[in-house]
């Protein structure tokens, strides 16, 4: 954040910094009314310190940063790449240390088919789509989602 200050000429306050995550995602930055938090995942950071204090940390941190800078803008957009590349670490968009925790559920997959590939929609989005509160299209060809026959 100090590099980040320094660079942009501005002052950035510390958010909170919670270690409450779970499942699969290593970092995650929140916010909202009165709320900037950054969130780690403890598990992941006791079996992968380094890995972790390298790369999620200058990421969710990445986040904060372009969002007090440029406001809400896409989360991997150009202003957080611009910030990822100041702070020397590659834009990834996910982690990848292998995630195998203990008592872990896997969230089941729902095929999915459009015109040119196949798709796995979570079952939240699936249930999303039958109750016709979502319609998905994919990215490459534009083409609304249809269930794949099982």
């Amino acid at each position: 954040m100090e590099l980040a200050a320094n660079h942009f000429d501005e002052s950035f306050t510390l958010p909170e910094i919670r270690f409450d995550l779970h499942a699969r995602a290593a970092g995650q930055f929140r916010y909202g009314k009165n709320l900037q938090q950054l969130r780690f995942n403890p598990y992941l950071f006791s079996t992968g310190f380094e890995v972790n204090l390298d790369t999620t940390v200058p990421h969710e941190v990445a986040h904060y940063v372009a969002f007090n800078l440029f406001g809400r803008v896409k989360p991997h957009g150009k202003e957080w790449r611009e910030v990822m590349k100041l702070f020397g670490v590659p834009a990834e968009v996910t982690h990848s240390q292998n995630v195998k925790i203990p008592g872990l559920r896997r969230e089941r997959r729902w095929s999915y088919q459009c015109d040119c590939q196949q798709h796995q929609l979570t079952t939240r989005r699936h249930n999303k789509v039958v109750s016709g509160k979502m319609r998905y299209s994919c990215r490459r060809c534009g083409q609304p989602l249809r269930q794949a026959a099982s």
